[in-house]
């Protein structure tokens, strides 16, 4: 059998901007946790740091949110940088339109394993890994 044949297929699946509140303060490890240690350190610093300088105005534009939810976006988003936000796996955290045309909650443990989602704030993320509620989009600069 050749190896296309016989490698499992992994799905690449968008972050969602709509996320389920909650989770648990302590997750298991996530599947690329070693090797991205060094870059989501980087980038959770550079987050926290700026969330805790900048005004209302620059967060709600950093965050993407209105003005009415910065200080609950900025809270969330900066215990997500800390590292102390409660925890969902990644298919449990989601729940946009993708995620809800896919129903993570009917596949199986092992294709969740499979499900790869690129994230601003964590990098790379497996289905199963834990994720804390955040905002933060790719075009943001630090």
């Amino acid at each position: 059998m050749s190896p296309a044949r016989s490698a499992r297929p992994l799905l690449l699946l968008p972050p969602s901007e709509t996320k389920v509140s909650g989770g648990r303060t302590v997750g298991a490890p996530g599947r690329f946790d070693d090797i991205l240690e060094t870059p989501r350190t980087l980038v959770a610093r550079a987050l926290a740091e700026t969330l805790e300088r900048a005004d209302d105005r620059r967060v709600a534009t950093l965050l993407n949110v209105s003005a009415a939810r910065v200080e609950e976006a900025r809270e969330v988003t900066a215990a997500a940088a800390r590292g102390t936000g409660p925890l969902l796996p990644s298919w449990r955290r989601y729940e946009g339109v993708v995620w809800g045309h896919l129903r993570p909650g009917e596949v199986t443990i092992s294709q969740r394993r499979r499900l790869l989602i690129p994230t601003a704030l964590y990098g790379l993320n497996a289905g199963s890994d834990p994720v804390a509620e955040y905002r933060l989009k790719f075009t943001v600069s630090l």
